[in-house]
């Protein structure tokens, strides 16, 4: 009843202050963000991507036009100017969920008459794997380097290329989370950067909140080489709300810190241009030529489809090629004898 009332003074407040022929879709996104600040029930990550869409891509080539003027056509051939800037489907998908959203709210105010994104056509392009993997000898290299410089920052690159967590997740992981008996790491948190309401929106900071999405909440085995590690740094006797990544002082690093110490040691190493999400790309590739199923990979890496891990995490190494042939070749043996 009070979110009725809310609703109904939000859009008398509106049509109070605009008419059908004045009202923008930029005034009207603005608003619309404003609504859903008010209303508490979104997470400021989450509020924080939605403003994102609308300054980044709406406002640049819709927010100057009518909201009576956004007509399916108009909808559709701002789908094709995203197409062409080589946007990945999801991120078209979102924006045009986003953009349906608010003039879904526009007709419930009785500002415009249907949602012109209704029937709104989005190609769908094939998944490519995106991203790199390290080489066997790249990884042996920063392994060794890794196991001989103890720092909380080193120990965070292992935890991407022995575990494939994401960066945010690594920056909030807490030695509650660990489970070293049982020999578990429970991912329940998520670090983001959003944009910083004291600041005017034009600075960013570090908020703690739970992972993208459920199935990214999950139990991660601990591999021998990272248990090795992690017991190093758990005899420190750090108190369980302690950060496993942190700071002298015990707060939690910043994730373009991580990124940088990441950045610093593959230079120092003379490595390839690594990105630190490449550990997980690298992590991923190395459990399926070990063997390991595409479902246990799947929800090791917290993904909500399998074809995510298969299309874009698992990268086929020409030495992956060359196992497999070897099978080949054992059972042509088996059907034509040995060669001569």
């Amino acid at each position: 009843m009070i979110m009725k009332k809310t609703f109904s003074m939000w859009s008398q407040s509106i049509r109070r202050f605009f008419s059908k022929r004045s009202l923008t879709l930029g005034a009207f996104s603005r608003e619309w963000i404003r609504e859903r600040s008010d209303e508490g029930k979104i997470k400021v990550s989450t509020l924080s991507n939605y403003q994102r869409i609308i300054e980044r891509y709406l406002l640049p080539e819709l927010g100057d036009l009518r909201l009576d003027a956004v007509t399916g056509e108009v909808v559709q051939n701002f789908v094709k100017s995203l197409e062409k800037k080589a946007l990945k489907t999801s991120t078209i998908q979102g924006i045009i969920g986003r953009l349906s959203s608010i003039m879904e709210r526009a007709v419930e105010t009785g500002l415009i008459d249907k949602n012109p994104c209704g029937h709104i056509v989005i190609q769908k392009k094939r998944q490519t794997t995106t991203g790199k993997i390290l080489t066997i000898e790249d990884q042996k290299t920063l392994t060794h380097w890794l196991s001989a410089h103890e720092h909380n920052l080193s120990l965070a690159i292992q935890l991407g290329l022995f575990a494939g967590m994401r960066i945010g997740e690594i920056a909030a992981l807490q030695w509650k989370d660990i489970d070293l008996k049982n020999g578990f790491i429970h991912v329940r948190r998520n670090v983001q950067r959003v944009k910083n309401p004291e600041m005017g929106q034009r600075k960013t900071i570090n908020q703690i909140g739970t992972p993208k999405s459920q199935k990214a909440f999950r139990s991660i085995p601990i591999t021998s080489i990272l248990m090795k590690s992690l017991q190093c740094y758990e005899k420190n006797g750090l108190k369980q709300e302690a950060f496993v990544i942190a700071k002298k002082g015990g707060s939690a690093y910043d994730v373009r810190t991580i990124q940088r110490y990441f950045k610093k040691t593959i230079f120092t190493l003379k490595l390839d241009n690594y990105r630190f999400h490449d550990l997980r790309h690298t992590f991923a590739t190395r459990a399926k030529e070990s063997g390991m199923d595409i479902q246990i990979i799947s929800e090791i890496l917290g993904h909500s489809e399998t074809s995510v891990t298969m299309n874009i995490y698992l990268h086929i190494t020409d030495h992956h090629k060359k196992q497999e042939m070897v099978l080949l070749d054992k059972l042509n043996s088996t059907i034509y004898g040995k060669a001569a």
